[in-house]
């Protein structure tokens, strides 16, 4: 009889090089393993020992649960450029998942045999000679540091680039020198690049704070993922899948919800978004004396009545025009009238409404 596997993610590693953990398991794989009976009201239950598993948002499953809306017309396109090895540009406030997400489009890439290999803005700067001296990009990307050996791993798999808004004006043209290959001389990286950013790298470009030449060259597809204050109707599937995950995690559970518990989490802001969802969940999972969660085992500021809108700090003017820019084409019936009222012209709200999947 063949044997059913578990969903994991082959060639995904973890920032240190290792295979990554199995993501999730399989809906009978978790019906077939055994859990700690529901305890009473009151009750205490002890833990159960587990090896320590990959975090739940490190699981695709999870992010890709969503009932449509701007999520869903993210991850169609991600699937959709996976199959080519074009450079996709991930945007979205810190914690909506996207390295998850260039996690995904590893997997549903022709180079998901490959490795999935994280370079991030830390990794990059420790691999930069102090003294500038010019040379093949690997060799720039230097002399026996992580960010060498990561980028001689990753032939015929996928780059991830992390963070890379925050890079400086001399790692920005550093890392245009290694993706162009410009001196053709074998310096070059048999990889597909996906990038991630929290900032609005095309209103970074025009003010001359990022390289407009690598702009053009990371964002052939831009991707723009939502925040998840505007995916009401995907909180609740989140929520029981993000608690299946951390169950398995941490050897505890079943858990039930209460209404109290639920009504909050949908009534909160999530300036962190899934991240700070997995967050308070984890820590409720892990406080929880019994089978039962409720409104004890969250944090105060989940609990506060909301009095403004909530939204992170880097990502807060973006978010701003995003709502506007929704709020105009919702109010126009067309895109020349709707740019007329944001007093910018069609062209550039054509490109807003592109990246930030506003179509």
């Amino acid at each position: 009889m063949a044997t059913r596997k578990t969903d994991s993610a082959p060639g995904i590693r973890e920032s240190n090089g290792a295979p990554a953990p199995p993501v999730a398991l399989t809906r009978r794989a978790r019906r077939r393993t055994p859990r700690a009976p529901a305890a009473s009201a009151g009750e205490s239950r002890p833990a159960r020992t587990t090896p320590a598993v990959a975090s739940p948002l490190d699981a695709p499953l999870v992010l890709l649960e969503s009932r449509g809306g701007a999520m869903q017309r993210a991850l169609t396109t991600a699937r959709q450029a996976a199959a080519s090895d074009v450079p996709i540009l991930l945007v979205g406030e810190i914690g909506t998942g996207k390295s998850t997400l260039a996690g995904a489009i590893h997997r549903w890439s022709p180079r998901r045999s490959g490795p999935f290999i994280t370079l991030s803005r830390a990794a990059l700067a420790g691999g930069v000679p102090s003294n500038g001296r010019s040379g093949r990009p690997l060799e720039l990307f230097a002399r026996g540091t992580e960010a060498s050996r990561q980028l001689q791993a990753v032939s015929s798999g996928t780059l991830f680039l992390d963070e890379i808004g925050d890079l400086s004006p001399e790692l920005q043209f550093e890392l245009l020198r290694l993706l162009g290959n410009q001196h053709g001389d074998g310096g070059s990286i048999d990889a597909r690049i996906v990038a991630a950013t929290n900032r609005d790298l095309e209103t970074e470009a025009r003010a001359g704070r990022f390289r407009e030449d690598l702009f053009f060259r990371l964002s052939v597809v831009t991707i723009a993922l939502p925040p998840l204050r505007e995916r009401p109707d995907d909180l609740p599937v989140l929520i029981d899948r993000l608690l299946e995950e951390l169950v398995a995690r941490h050897g505890r559970g079943p858990f039930t919800l209460t209404p109290e518990v639920r009504r909050a989490l949908a009534r909160h802001g999530w300036p962190g978004n899934a991240r700070e969802l997995a967050n308070v969940l984890e820590r409720a999972v892990v406080l929880a004396p019994t089978a039962t969660i409720r409104t004890t085992e969250l944090p105060d500021n989940v609990l506060a009545p909301p009095d403004t809108p909530t939204v992170s700090t880097r990502g807060s003017l973006e978010a701003l025009q995003r709502q506007h820019v929704r709020r105009a084409l919702a109010e126009s019936p067309t895109l020349e009238e709707a740019a007329a009222r944001l007093g910018i012209n069609a062209s550039t709200l054509w490109r807003k409404r592109k990246r930030w999947g506003l179509e």
